[in-house]
Parts: C-alpha cells; structure tokens; sequence
C-alpha cells in the first residue's frame, strides 16, 4: 500500500500488513529493500523518502535537465521501466500544450524550479513544418535583502550568449520529437534565481512559451502560447507555480510577445496553417 504514514512527519509508506516485508516485489512491480528503503528499478534507485532518484540520468542531458527527477515529477501521468527513460507518454493531445512543474535538481544553489514545455501538433501542422520550437519570454522580479535588486522587464529567454546571433531565438533545450503517430516539440528548463529564499524579500518569474514553426511550408506561423510562473510565498518561504497542466488549449500571443520578435525583425504570424495530413 502507499499513502502517508501515521506519525505525521511527512514520510510516505510503502507496505503494510504482515507480509509485506516477505514479498520485496511491491510498487511499480520493483524490488524494494527494507533496510535502505530503496526501490530498484534495474539502472537506478528510487528514494520515495526524497521523491527522486539518488544518482544521476545515465542519458545524462539527452533525457532532461533535471538529471534527478523521475519522469518529470508526473508519476500519475509517466513511467520509467527501467530508470533510463519514460515509457510511452500519455498526454500527448494534438494542438495543446502541457505545461509541468517539479523540483530543481538537489545540486542547484539558490531557489528555482523545473518545468518541462511541451505543444503537440496536430496531423495537418506537422504535415506543414519541417522543424518547429519553444519561444519563451520571461520577465523576472527579486527583491535581495542585502544586495541589488534584479528587475527584468520581459524578454526573450536565451540560455547560450552564443545564440544571440541565431535567427530564431529558441530555447537552446527545445527540441522536436516524434513517433509513430505523433509530432511534438518540448523543452526542459531550469528557471530560478542564484540566491536562497531567505535572502529575497520577494521573488517572482512570470513566462509565455509559444510553440513556432520555425522551418518549412508554414515558416513563420505561431501556433499558439501559454503562460505560467513561480513565485516566493513568504509565509512559507517556499516556491509557488501556476499555468501548469496537460491538454492545456493555445492562446493567442500576448501584446509583448508579439513586440518582442518585432524588435528583432522576426515575422511571425498567429494562424492555423496545416497540409492534409
């Protein structure tokens, strides 16, 4: 059985009754041993205690940014037979967007998050696009205790100085990926700040990720945007995320967006372009 423990210090259990102990074969179908707590998945262990794994991604970077993290912090929706990689995603609905937020990894300093970006084209937008990625624009707002205040207005947010040449300014960890049936474009990022939630006052990042395509018949077309963010609860001094969820419907690019790419004489344009699938 797995729910909380009757102690109430937040631990979870993960057996229960008088033969749960004989059998070691218990969630997920893996091998759990009782002295250490650890579940085996065959490359890793899992910690349910920590909520993550102990050792890094043996695809290292190829599988995601936060090299800790069990299938993006989304067990209900993800699984990971083996701890290498996800099994078959299962929110994959054609012309929406997943937005999903988790935990930085444990070696990041100061305070942040992970979120993953994902848009899923539908037949007739693939059929159109040859190569399509994540704009986000990001506008951020800290307050230091001892220090100088960073206020960034919005953005464009480029993770490689080196890409500030480049002509479409993608997140440099958008990729697009697709299988037999679908075609999606996702993006792993690591917002936050370099400073620890004791030394803000406040702290706030707000985003908007546009999926583009970027390449092909339908060059220059905005399928659509979301926009989500984290922020500093200072009764709790922990993070707080919003605009996450699976299937969420595209919206139109906002006003600042769209100024954005006009500064850098980028031609985008909000539209439904698609070929027969």
């Amino acid at each position: 059985m797995i729910g909380p423990d009757e102690d109430g210090d937040g631990d979870w259990r993960d057996d229960a009754g008088p033969y749960a102990e004989a059998n070691p074969i218990r969630f997920s179908t893996k091998y759990w041993d009782d002295e250490t707590g650890l579940g085996y998945w065959g490359y890793r262990y899992h910690s349910p205690r920590l909520g993550r794994w102990i050792s890094r991604d043996p695809l290292r970077e190829d599988g995601g940014f936060n090299l800790y993290a069990l299938v993006h912090n989304d067990p209900v929706n993800r699984a990971d037979p083996d701890g290498r990689q996800e099994a078959k995603k299962k929110h994959l609905t054609p012309g929406t967007f997943d937005v999903m937020w988790g935990e930085q990894s444990p070696d990041k300093k100061g305070i942040g998050s992970s979120l993953t970006v994902r848009y899923t084209l539908t037949k007739e937008q693939a059929a159109c696009c040859e190569y399509a990625c994540i704009i986000q624009t990001a506008e951020t707002e800290a307050n230091v205790i001892w220090g100088i205040d960073d206020m960034r207005p919005p953005h464009i947010d480029r993770k490689k100085l080196s890409d500030q040449d480049a002509p479409f300014p993608c997140l440099n960890s958008s990729r697009m990926l697709k299988s037999s049936t679908k075609t999606w474009v996702e993006t792993d990022d690591e917002p936050g700040f370099d400073k620890g939630a004791e030394f803000l006052r406040k702290f706030s990042q707000t985003f908007e990720g546009c999926a583009v395509c970027i390449r092909g018949a339908c060059k220059g077309t905005i399928y659509g945007c979301r926009k989500y963010g984290h922020y500093l609860d200072k009764e709790t001094n922990k993070l707080k995320r919003w605009g996450g969820g699976i299937g969420l419907r595209p919206e139109e690019p906002s006003a600042t967006f769209r100024d954005l790419l006009s500064d850098k004489k980028l031609e985008f344009e909000y539209r439904d372009c698609g070929c027969p699938g």
